[in-house]
């Protein structure tokens, strides 16, 4: 007759129910615990891809219409300028032919032109397609962190991002290679309390310093874009000054920081601003350096 005829207590002790679980977890397939996940999966995957498919389409009329209002836009500055009177023959006929070849330029190769009477335009058109581009991103990237590791649907998303990446950023002037120059105008700052070597210990010991606002050529070179984020070096003071920067860029709002110096003595700076069509207005803060926080403004214009 067996030891244990009906009852064996050692059969339920802990031990050996977790490794009784554990072996049935290893004998049954991996796909019978995922089948239901993965069907909710497909189910998100799928509302996410008519999401972005739908939003490509928003987007893509906002750009089309946009570029219509920038086109009808500069037609009107041209029937202004053909019709306005007390404008000399001559100056007329120079302004038009500006007008004209910015209107060409853009139906035909998306480039701004340097005219400030077209800046409010070109502002125009940046914000109304960057605010459609930019949630078409967001929604790109949300199927993308959807997918599961290794998807092969993966790469045709990461082309699609890559496609409406270089199609957008044909609409700014932020390329590699692009040169912005201006000038760098400091504020004012308050005077800052420093110590007096002679009179150490004496009244008199701290003295107030008055800096004089920096005022200073101002050039950016681009030199890698991708996407948002780009690369490049400012110089300052005759290129006697030079530092590599990184920043941001949305199509209208520039961010960057020196992020390795070049050339000159060592200070760090951030710029923050709008760079839109041919020309930036940018806020400067610099980081404490010797004492002394500065802060201004950068105008730039494409060189």
């Amino acid at each position: 007759m067996p030891r244990y005829s009906s009852f064996d207590p050692k059969l339920f002790c802990p031990r050996f129910l977790v490794c009784t679980a554990l072996w049935l977890m290893l004998s049954i397939p991996a796909s019978v615990f995922g089948q239901a996940n993965r069907k909710i999966d497909e189910k998100k995957i799928a509302k996410l891809q008519s999401t972005v498919d739908d939003q490509k389409s928003v987007y893509r009329q906002s750009l089309q219409t946009a570029r219509v209002d920038l086109i009808l836009e500069i037609g009107k500055f041209i029937d202004y300028v053909e019709t306005a009177s007390g404008v000399a023959p001559d100056l007329r006929v120079a302004i038009l032919k500006e007008l004209r070849s910015a209107k060409a330029s853009f139906e035909n190769d998306s480039r701004f032109a340097p005219i400030p009477a077209l800046q409010g335009v070109y502002r125009k058109f940046a914000i109304q397609i960057s605010e459609k581009y930019w949630e078409l991103m967001r929604n790109c990237d949300q199927l993308r962190n959807a997918l599961p590791s290794g998807d092969s649907r993966i790469a045709a998303v990461d082309r699609e991002i890559e496609t409406l990446s270089d199609e957008y950023t044909r609409y700014d002037s932020l390329k590699p290679g692009s040169n912005w120059v201006g000038y760098r105008s400091d504020f004012k700052m308050p005077p800052r309390m420093e110590i007096n070597p002679a009179k150490i210990g004496q009244i008199g010991m701290f003295r107030k310093v008055q800096d004089s606002p920096v005022k200073a050529d101002f050039e950016l070179k681009i030199e890698q874009r991708k996407g948002r984020h780009f690369t490049g070096l400012i110089s300052m003071f005759d290129r006697s000054f030079q530092a590599h920067v990184e920043g941001t860029y949305d199509g209208v709002n520039l961010e960057m920081k020196m992020v390795k110096m070049k050339r000159g003595a060592e200070r760090y700076f951030e710029y923050a601003g709008e760079l839109v069509g041919v020309a930036g207005l940018l806020n400067m803060q610099g980081i404490k350096t010797n004492n002394a926080a500065t802060a201004g403004m950068v105008q730039l214009t494409l060189k």
